[in-house]
């Protein structure tokens, strides 16, 4: 009889350790704020990047047309011949869109010593980022997977395929919860564990 109940304890410790060790195993880091260059590893050849918002229907919103810039004390430091290309690079495509029901689309532009390089789709982002290194460009490229909804990155830990993650998320149009998912270095997003979800009524029109 002592001999099961030392198993039975044994058991129960056993069990609860491996419960410890899955709580314990999740992602803790917390996504930092994104406000320099320097935070994404870029080729060196690039020196200024930002993200725009195209096709604004009115002039008045021309303010609105920059949504971030990577980073603000660079911009200030451009040539004319520099700033004019900024200024004139333009497209009608984007890695996101915007504006629904109309058209607005999301790209980035960014710009190398005398010419610019136009980021107007996911594939873009990714030979941009050259694979997905820093946590910058780990939420850079959460924001856009079009595969995920509206998401909103929550903890991180880097691995050797790339990085786990957990984020809430919305599919826009019924569902939202949070995830437990694998980021590989090459943008390739894989679902490892539904940790919460909940249904709603409708569809959010963005």
């Amino acid at each position: 009889m002592i001999i099961k109940h030392i198993i039975v304890i044994l058991l129960t410790i056993s069990i609860s350790a491996c419960n410890s060790d899955n709580e314990e195993s999740l992602p803790n880091n917390e996504f930092p704020e994104i406000t320099v260059f320097s935070d994404f590893s870029l080729n060196d050849e690039y020196i200024y990047w930002e993200v725009r918002r195209g096709n604004l229907p009115d002039e008045e919103y021309f303010e609105d047309a920059v949504i971030a810039q990577f980073d603000e004390s660079i911009l200030t430091t451009l040539t004319e011949t520099q700033r004019d290309l900024l200024s004139s690079a333009d497209t009608n495509n984007g890695f996101d869109v915007q504006c629904r029901p109309a058209f607005c689309p999301i790209y980035g532009v960014a710009l190398l010593n005398d010419s610019v390089f136009i980021i107007e789709s996911q594939s873009d982002m990714i030979y941009f980022f050259d694979g997905i290194d820093t946590t910058a460009e780990l939420s850079s490229w959460l924001s856009i997977s079009s595969s995920l909804g509206d998401t909103s990155p929550k903890y991180y830990e880097k691995n050797e395929s790339g990085y786990r993650v957990i984020l809430d998320y919305d599919d826009l149009c019924g569902t939202k919860g949070t995830n437990l998912i694998q980021v590989y270095t090459d943008g390739t997003v894989e679902l490892i564990k539904e940790l919460s979800t909940e249904t709603y009524n409708g569809c959010v029109v963005s």
